[in-house]
């Protein structure tokens, strides 16, 4: 969205209501919606061989392959559907001044705009149909270099727009005299939704050899659009001796996309060479919640004012879609990090969130007899909530042999997605001789619950590495979401011939941390060969864990009295 810039400025004298007032709005520009993709069926016979030299011996007959210098991110297949990202929203910049009158500014931030949705991706390389029915028509593929992926097939939904910045302000300055009034509106764009990613199925069936890091065999992934953070909604008011009211309303956050099904099914031999290069990669990756933003409209030297903030909740995470994993024949790995399968669903993480609160102040006197009451009060929102996982099922019937640490033979889990974290709070008192502040943190969100996780091998899984076990299969619940901070900042000064005295009572407590949620069932059942040779490298781990309770929010208070007196009684 486009940048939005308005002003209003008026020198009349004040002498009425109307003369000298200056009123502003502004709105930032919405942005635009990602669009949705279609659907993606492959089907591929025969080699490919990507940045690869082939050469034969003139004697024997033997090829050899070898890769081309200077050749990275270089997949060999490549299939994607891929939603459009949603537009960030426009900032919005409003400004009102009557430095004899009275200011009004109003202000709101742009959207930002929805992610679109990618379709389903469906691959088949190495069958052939024909008359009498389905035949196996295995090919290889090589790649060399760098990033570059045997076989990637992806669906991949579009993030949610960020909203755009606000920014409100409106002065005016008078004596103490004046009858002038001041209001600031504040209100925050939103983030939108994110979009969802489709169905991935692959059937493969050959061989693949990759040589160079982070370049993994096959590549199946349904990932979702995180959602749309919120931005900075800001209102200020330089009002002296006004009667003031501010309002400020934060902007909503998106929540994330759901990722779908995904499946593979591979009979052949996969080679990877690299670091970060699993044989086969297969996960179902939901979007995070976006994330609230700072919200506040301070009205500074206003000889009365109310003082409204009403933040939002963090997004929800997204729900992640199953996993099914299917292999036979061989799958080797040579370099650190590389598993010979990683199966994952794993659920979006909730957003952090905003805090509501309501505080208003008096003066009453003039000059150095001038005394200023004032109470408040702010709540925190509770976190948002994490997005569940779904089941992941791993059937093996293919040899495995992993050489370097960090590579395991199977790894199969589902995780649930954390709560996030709950809105802060902060209560500022300045200069009151009497003030009342409560200030309560919000809960941490509630994490999601994970799904159920099988595993079963019948053939030979072989680990060379250290932290290399043979099957680790896991359900984790998600933890729940930190507590937000309650903090209480008093500042209270006054001339030193005066000695001024002033009394406070302050109330914060911390926000609680969310709950954890509950794993699935897991089974782990071998009728095959594990051995590990490496430190730490477990045959078999199957675990189900649940989620940890989040920390609790913490509580920070802060008193300096300036050539004067106060009491205070503080309850945290």
């Amino acid at each position: 969205g486009g940048l939005n810039v308005a002003a209003s400025l008026n020198t009349g004298t004040g002498e009425s209501k109307t003369d000298g007032m200056a009123i502003a709005g502004g709105l930032g520009g919405k942005g635009g919606t990602g669009a949705n993709a279609g659907n993606v069926n492959l089907t591929s016979n025969g080699d490919v061989l990507v940045n690869t030299l082939v050469a034969v011996d003139s004697g024997t007959g033997e090829v050899t392959l070898s890769g081309i210098e200077f050749a990275d991110s270089a997949p060999g297949v490549v299939a994607q559907s891929i939603g459009g990202g949603g537009g960030a929203g426009g900032m919005n910049v409003t400004g009102a001044i009557a430095p004899r009158g009275s200011p009004i500014a109003i202000g709101i931030g742009g959207t930002g705009g929805v992610g679109g949705d990618a379709g389903s991706v469906t691959v088949v390389r190495g069958y052939t149909a024909g008359v009498d029915g389905e035949t196996d028509t295995p090919g290889t593929i090589t790649t060399f270099g760098n990033g570059s992926t045997g076989l990637a097939a992806q669906s991949i939904g579009g993030g949610g727009g960020n909203a755009g910045m606000n920014f409100v302000f409106a002065a005016t300055l008078q004596g103490e005299d004046s009858n002038n009034v001041a209001g600031i509106l504040a209100v925050g764009g939103d983030g939108s939704a994110a979009g969802n990613g489709g169905d991935v199925g692959v059937r493969h069936n050959g061989n693949i050899l990759t040589d160079g890091d982070a370049s993994a065999g096959i590549l199946a992934q349904s990932i979702a659009g995180g959602g749309g953070n919120a931005n900075f909604n800001v209102g200020l008011g330089l009002v002296r001796n006004a009667t003031a009211m501010t309002v400020a309303i934060g902007g909503g956050s998106g929540d994330g996309g759901t990722s779908g099904n995904v499946t593979v099914d591979h009979t052949g031999y996969i080679e990877t060479q690299g670091d970060q290069s699993n044989g086969i990669t297969a996960q179902s990756l939901a979007g995070g919640g976006g994330n609230a933003a700072m919200n506040m409209a301070p009205a500074l030297l206003a000889k009365n004012k109310l003082q409204i903030g009403i933040g939002r909740e963090g997004g929800t995470g997204g729900i992640a879609g199953n996993v099914l994993v299917n292999t036979a024949g061989a799958i080797n790995t040579n370099g650190m990090d590389s598993s010979g399968v990683l199966a994952q669903s794993i659920g979006g993480a909730g957003g952090s969130s905003g805090s509501i609160s309501i505080s208003g102040s008096g003066r009453s006197g003039s000059g150095d007899n001038a005394q200023s009451f004032g109470a408040s009060f702010a709540l925190g929102l509770e976190g948002g909530a994490g997005g569940k996982s779904g089941t992941v099922t791993v059937v093996n019937q293919a040899d495995i042999g992993t050489k370097d640490d960090r590579s395991r033979g199977i790894v199969a889990q589902s995780i649930g997605g954390e709560g996030g974290m709950g809105g802060g709070v902060t209560n500022i008192i300045f200069r009151d001789a009497g003030a009342l502040a409560m200030a309560i943190g919000g809960s941490g969100g509630a994490g999601a619950v994970a799904d159920n996780v099988s595993v079963s091998n019948d053939s030979l899984i072989l680990t060379l590495g250290d932290d290399s076990d043979g099957i680790l299969a896991q359900s984790l619940g998600g933890g729940g979401g930190a507590g937000g901070q309650a903090m209480t900042l008093d500042l209270e000064s006054s001339m030193p011939s005066s000695n001024k005295a002033s009394t406070t009572v302050t109330v914060a407590v911390g926000g609680q941390g969310g709950g954890g949620a509950i794993s699935g069932d897991v089974s782990a059942a071998n009728t095959g060969i594990i051995a590990t040779t490496g430190d730490r490298s477990f045959g078999i781990r199957a675990q189900a864990i649940g989620g940890g309770g989040g920390v609790g929010g913490a509580v920070v208070g802060a008193h300096v009295e300036i050539n004067g007196t106060n009491s205070s009684l503080d309850i945290n």
